[in-house]
């Protein structure tokens, strides 16, 4: 059986065309991927997490130093942070102290918040003043 050229080099064309679908994918998959991590990076930097080993002082200290940080780079803009406080469950009697006295702190200054689950507030430290009432 003798060899035929034009099929040989129709298929490289071919599989060229393939490779070259495959490097663009690969390149679009590769920029998705840089782009997520980036922003889960962001994102953990806005997040401050509570959980265990605070007693409820220094879970506010933690919470105070946290929000001025966050809104001296907001520029007094919009500026969304995740507190997470969690629910208790693991205080003594499963009784909540550090959610509260965040809650109550938050609400105190005037600082706009909400739950983002059972444990957890999202606040907009952007448009605080920054004041300690």
């Amino acid at each position: 059986m003798a060899y035929d050229k034009r099929m040989a080099s129709s298929d490289r064309e071919r599989y060229r065309q393939k490779a070259d679908v495959c490097d663009r994918l690969a390149s679009e998959v590769d920029q998705s991927t840089h782009i997520l991590r980036n922003n889960a990076a962001t994102s953990q930097k806005d997040v401050l997490d509570l959980h265990g080993g605070y007693t409820v002082q220094q879970a506010l200290e933690s919470v105070r130093e946290f929000c001025v940080e966050k809104n001296a780079m907001a520029c007094r803009r919009e500026y969304q942070v995740k507190i997470i406080t969690g629910r208790g469950s693991h205080s003594e009697r499963s009784v909540a102290r550090i959610r509260p006295a965040v809650k109550e702190w938050l609400d105190h200054r005037g600082i706009k918040h909400w739950h983002d689950g059972e444990g957890a507030f999202v606040a907009d430290v952007g448009r605080w003043d920054g004041r300690e009432y």
